[in-house]
């Protein structure tokens, strides 16, 4: 006898962010990610919108959990209110994962009982023949993960956010040879990112930009303030290993951005001497580095303050060097062209 199975969006489809995807086998209920989308301009009062929880609601009791494909707001963002509502919900991701998801859900006073750490390439059986299997994939997070799905009929893929890169290792490198097993396998469906699916071509990875930090510390000799997102911690272990091959000291701004790259060091998914770490009391020094961070609604008001001259401890000198690190996003071009 076959299954009934049933995949849909709850959220991002047709948008960027807001990840939110539902497949249900007979009366299993899976949901892959749980996002957030950034309010734009347009959206007077509006922080971030995330996906209609009232389907979780009223299958509340058939739900085997939320599968979390990495630790970025576009795909976890949401779970902070989803667990509000229903604290019981089980939520699995990797180590990583799980880790920035507890910060998050400690800053907002947020209670959750089932919060399950899983391994890569270790399967995970929910019984009636169906079984999940996550797999390492490449992302500017380490400990990403696609999600396949085994039913009697087929497997199902999840992809989240990937990008085909063979010189990334360790916590962000793709097993190919697992893709490969799957795909001999045979797939049912696959639900693939497909950001830049409209264009012809390779899209060469976004994850990279050591050579041009690399320029900017040796054409700037002075202090240097640099933004970036809390969670792309690729970006910052390529700030980092530009800084210990010079003499220069790392201020971090913000206690979220602290906690999270702290975390990520203890865990050594970043790799960096925290004596190198300077306080509140370095920030004037002649050629200290500046990391800064915002929001997750309001990705450039920190800098925006910094350029204002209306920050608190931050005042910009003629001699600074203000760094972008990130490209721009759908929903923050018009906050990126004002700074």
């Amino acid at each position: 006898m076959n299954n009934t199975i049933k995949v849909f969006a709850l959220g991002g489809l047709n948008e960027n962010g807001k990840n939110m995807y539902v497949v249900s086998v007979n009366e299993s209920i899976f949901i892959f990610d749980a996002g957030l989308k950034y309010g734009n301009d347009n959206m007077f009062g509006v922080d971030y919108i995330i996906p209609d929880m009232n389907f979780i609601k009223e299958n509340y009791k058939n739900i085997k959990g939320i599968f979390l494909t990495h630790g970025h707001n576009e795909n976890m963002g949401a779970c902070k209110d989803i667990l509000r509502e229903f604290p019981d919900l089980p939520v699995f991701g990797t180590k990583l994962t799980m880790e920035i998801l507890k910060l998050e859900l400690a800053e907002y006073d947020v209670k959750a009982t089932k919060l399950k750490e899983i391994r890569p390439h270790s399967r995970i059986n929910f019984g009636e023949d169906i079984d999940l299997f996550p797999v390492s994939v490449t992302h500017s997070i380490p400990d990403s993960v696609l999600y396949v799905l085994y039913t009697k009929d087929g497997a199902i893929v999840y992809t989240g956010d990937f990008v085909f890169d063979p010189t990334m290792i360790g916590n962000y490198k793709t097993d190919i040879g697992k893709l490969a097993y799957v795909g001999k396998q045979g797939v049912l469906c696959l639900l693939s990112e497909s950001y830049y699916a409209d264009k012809i071509g390779h899209t060469s990875p976004n994850n990279r930009i050591r050579e041009d930090i690399k320029e900017m510390f040796k054409k700037n000799d002075g202090r240097i303030i640099c933004n970036t997102f809390k969670s792309h911690l690729y970006r910052v272990q390529e700030i980092f290993d530009e800084v210990s091959k010079t003499n220069r000291n790392v201020v971090i701004m913000g206690k979220s951005l602290q906690d999270t790259i702290n975390m990520a060091i203890d865990l050594d998914y970043i790799k960096f001497d925290k004596s190198r770490i300077g306080t509140l009391n370095n920030l004037e020094d002649p050629n200290v580095v500046i990391i800064i961070s915002d929001g997750k609604e309001k990705p450039y008001a920190n800098l925006n303050k910094i350029i204002k001259g209306t920050d608190k401890y931050i005042t910009l000198k003629e001699s600074d060097t203000v760094f972008l690190s990130e490209p721009v996003y759908d929903g923050i071009e018009h906050l990126n062209a004002e700074v």
